[in-house]
C-alpha cells in the first residue's frame, strides 16, 4: 500500500525524537539514482528550526520515502516526521 501523506514545502515536521523541528524547502528529484534504476526518487530538502544536536538553519536532504517513514518508539509505530504546522497561505 503506498504512502498517501503529502509533504508539502513551507510546512513545519517534528521529528520523532524531541525537541527538532524543521520546515520543508523544497522536493527535488535525485538525478544519481536514475542511472542506475531508471527512476527518479525525490528528495526533501529541509531544515533545522528548533535547536538540537545541530543549530537552527542546518539544512538537510532525506529520501522521501525515507522523511515519509515509519519507527518503532516505545513499542509503538510512529511517523518518523509528523506535520505541525501548513505552511502559510
Amino acid at each position: 500500500m503506498r504512502n498517501k501523506r503529502k509533504i508539502v514545502p513551507g510546512g513545519r515536521y517534528k521529528y520523532y525524537i524531541p525537541p527538532t523541528e524543521y520546515v520543508v524547502n523544497e522536493i527535488i528529484m535525485d538525478a544519481t539514482r536514475e542511472e542506475s534504476t531508471g527512476k527518479l526518487p525525490q528528495t526533501v530538502i529541509y531544515t533545522q528550526v528548533i535547536a538540537g544536536v545541530y543549530p537552527i538553519g542546518t539544512r538537510y536532504a532525506r529520501r522521501l520515502d525515507d522523511f515519509l517513514g515509519k519507527v518503532k518508539k516505545d513499542g509503538k509505530l510512529v511517523k518518523k516526521f509528523d506535520e505541525v504546522k501548513k505552511p502559510s497561505q
